[in-house]
């Protein structure tokens, strides 16, 4: 061991430390100290007076040590003046050991979720969905329908348009359905929208169809904002330790804390009650666990969050017959507020030429035991008034469900749904319930009970027994009863799937309130993921009738779905076939693929047969233009897209393999990877005399340096270009020069040139 004052300590800088001494005889000794606080390293070296009674500290370093003190921060504060103190001299390695109440300790925050800064990308394009319908009744003329939607996107949003052409054996016409513009603020979660469109509401509301302009706030384009309220699990460590979070006996997240208190905010992967497990290990390996239970409801708005909706035009009216029919104008406006984690307020306003309505709610959380929703409309209808009163509760648990909810309205009640007329039903009541046994099946009953204007009503009741048997089989049966009409309703099917490319096979019987009965035998294999056949066949009879039987097929291919087949009994059989797809218009190609329902990427390579992933897994190469065309992509997911660079020549450069793109939901994305051909050459450099040139002389390639000539003059060149020029500095500084040629446009080229 080397002391203080042995030579070897002071030919390694060590000598002008003082030498360990007892506390006991300290008296104001001068020292430079590392501040440990409650066994963790601050790093933070501050100047200590050591005297015999302990030592002193300057106030503003006890202060960043989150010791509280009051008063002028300059002043010097002896440690054992502060009773909640325990200091420690550590001579060996110069350190001030304090113990603190962890309270005092600055508050740690695990598990929260970064929110991204990328935004979602759209390129200009084009797409154009199709659906074919054909169908050939039994004696009847065929009839066939053709449903297209053509979608335009670029930087200014998304224009889109829908509709059906119907070709009878009288007539050919053609229906639209919606055409509207869409454009969304990801920065402030702000939809626009302009055209045809379903009002946002409230659950309390009802939506209708309009012809005009919307603007919403909308959380789904920011798929990374939670906005309901998250459990936070809070705790506190003496030491440093190690913190682990299991909800549900699934570890939800953990990580190394220092001293003091910590909360923990994690998304659980659950809806309604559970439980969690927050476990502290400290330094020493010292273990606390303690549960909590909590309550995660998507009802809910966290504080401070707002959510709105605010509309106007004309209502739509014949939707689905009519493509032009606009009646009177109408708007309405809707809004959510989270006022606290366990509250959030409600308010809904609508008004046409002949009803004006106004509404308040909310959702408020009872802690452990659900939530419960209450609201009150009141509206205005030509000379008539009415109100509409609804209240609801709900709570759901691994094992158990419950939900009620019940709504009355008054008889002259009207909103813009009823197109100016009050509303048909009066009252509208309904228990659900569900429990999992986990052996023993999933039980479920439900009652329901609906009063109209006219003081008629109905009560319908029902229970539900799903039991597995086996590790793939079920047996699912249900019970009805009607009570106006005094009716039983019974039924039980059997389901059997036989793997994962086998199919299903399920049969079922029901006995129906007037006594008769029906089944029904079914066998069926869905398509494979990366396409392929998949097919289904049945048999039926119902009510006694005749015998009643199905098949059909899908056969899905990488730029097409066809479907067939036919229906029918003894009395006739209808035949029918559909085929549907896109064409997607983008970076001046055209392409065929499977119906695009939401978002796509387009990986554009510029070189064909180039591997392809998608999160990991691959999904083709590109074509003879270097495309491959992905048309399932998610919107606003920051999916991983991947060009495989194994197995590809050594001319074949790939500086970028990897990228994580998000693309706007309903548009497509033009996704580059940069791929080129190298070309590259090996050659001998000789001077005028045919002696290779000298080792190590450099070489300056178009104006580019950083080559060496190596032994027997050998000089290897990549990426040069058609002509190319030498320039190469000798030991003796002279230069000289040479000029080659590439012999082709990839691969490697062999020459032997001289040097002048």
């Amino acid at each position: 061991m080397t002391t203080a004052g042995s030579p070897a300590a002071a030919s390694s800088g060590y000598a002008s430390l003082p030498p360990p001494v007892s506390a006991a005889v300290l008296e104001d000794v001068p020292l430079q100290l590392e501040l440990v606080i409650n066994g963790a390293a601050t790093g933070a070296i501050v100047p200590v007076l050591m005297r015999a009674d302990g030592p002193v500290l300057q106030g503003v370093d006890l202060k960043r040590a989150a010791v509280p003190i009051g008063g002028d921060e300059t002043r010097l504060i002896a440690l054992r003046t502060i009773p909640e103190v325990a200091a420690e001299y550590d001579t060996a390695n110069q350190r001030l050991l304090l113990s603190v109440p962890p309270a005092w300790l600055p508050r740690q925050r695990l598990g929260t979720t970064g929110l991204s800064e990328e935004t979602a990308r759209s390129s200009p394009g084009a797409v154009f969905n199709y659906e074919l319908f054909v169908n050939d009744p039994d004696g009847r003329k065929a009839t066939a329908s053709l449903w297209n939607e053509v979608r335009v996107f670029g930087p200014a949003g998304i224009a889109s348009t829908t509709g059906v052409w119907q070709v009878g054996s009288r007539s050919t016409r053609f229906t639209r359905y919606d055409s509207r513009w869409t454009r969304s603020d990801e920065a402030r979660m702000i939809t626009w929208e302009a055209g045809d469109f379903i009002t946002r509401g409230l659950p309390w509301t009802g939506a209708v169809r309009l012809g005009g302009v919307q603007v919403s706030r909308d959380f789904a384009v920011r798929p990374d904002v939670v906005t309901y309220p998250l459990p936070e699990f809070a705790g506190e460590a003496a030491l440093p330790s190690t913190v682990e979070l299991f909800i549900n006996d699934h570890r939800a997240g953990g990580g190394a804390i220092e001293p003091g208190p910590f909360t923990m905010a994690t998304l659980p992967q659950i809806s309604g009650a559970g439980e969690a497990r927050l476990t502290v290990t400290d330094a020493f390996g010292r273990r606390v666990t303690t549960t909590l239970p909590f309550y995660v409801s998507s009802a809910l708005l966290r504080t401070g969050l707002t959510d709105y909706a605010i509309s106007g035009g004309l209502l739509r009216r014949n939707y689905g017959t009519h493509s032009f029919d606009y009646g009177e104008a109408a708007a309405s406006g809707s809004i959510r507020r989270g006022m606290t984690n366990t509250i959030t307020l409600e308010a809904h306003a609508e008004a046409s030429e002949h009803v004006a309505l106004g509404g308040a709610g909310g959702v408020f959380g009872v802690g452990n035991a659900g939530i419960l929703t209450a609201s009150y409309s009141y509206s205005g209808h030509r000379d008539t008034e009415g109100g509409q009163l609804s209240v609801g509760y709900a709570y759901q648990a691994r094992r158990f469900s419950l939900t009620a909810n019940h709504i009355r309205r008054d008889r002259d009640f009207a909103d813009i749904t009823t197109d100016g007329g009050a509303t048909a039903w009066r009252q509208l009541s309904s228990i659900t319930a569900s429990v999992s046994t986990g052996t023993f099946g999933n039980l479920g009953a439900a009652w329901f009970e609906t009063r109209d204007r006219k003081g008629g009503k109905a009560r319908l009741a029902t229970a539900s027994w799903a039991l597995p048997l086996g590790r793939l089989a079920r047996l699912y049966s249900a019970a009805s009863r009607e009570f106006e009409g005094r009716t039983w309703s019974l039924s039980a099917s059997l389901s059997i799937p036989f793997g994962a490319s086998g199919g299903t096979a399920s049969s079922g019987y029901t006995r129906e309130a007037d006594g008769s009965n029906s089944w029904r035998t079914d066998y069926s294999r869905a398509v494979p993921s990366a396409g392929g056949i998949g097919f289904s066949m049945g048999a039926a009879r119902y009510r006694g009738t005749d015998l009643y039987a199905q098949g059909d097929f899908t056969w899905r291919g990488p730029n097409v779905e066809v479907r067939g087949g036919a229906y029918g009994s003894a009395r006739g059989v209808t035949r029918w076939a559909g085929a549907s797809g896109s064409l997607v218009m983008m970076d001046n190609a055209l392409f065929a693929a499977n119906r695009i329902a939401d978002a796509f990427v387009l990986v554009s390579t510029g070189e064909p047969g180039i591997p392809v992933r998608y999160e990991n897994q691959r999904v083709g190469n590109t074509n003879g233009k270097g495309h491959l065309l992905m048309p399932w992509a998610t919107g606003y997911y920051r999916a991983k897209y991947e060009i495989d660079p194994l197995g590809l020549p050594p001319s074949i450069e790939t500086p970028v393999v990897e990228q994580h793109v998000a693309v706007k939901r309903g548009s497509g994305y033009r996704l580059a990877f940069p791929v080129k051909r190298s070309v590259s050459a090996r050659m001998t450099l000789r001077d005028s005399v045919g002696a290779p040139l000298p080792v190590g002389s450099a070489v300056t390639v178009n104006g580019m340096s950083g080559a060496y000539v190596g032994w027997d003059g050998f000089l290897y060149l990549e990426s040069i270009a058609a002509q190319n020029r030498l320039s190469v500095r000798l030991p003796d500084d002279s230069t000289c020069t040479a000029m080659f040629a590439a012999k082709s446009t990839e691969g490697e080229t062999d020459a032997v040139l001289t040097c002048l």
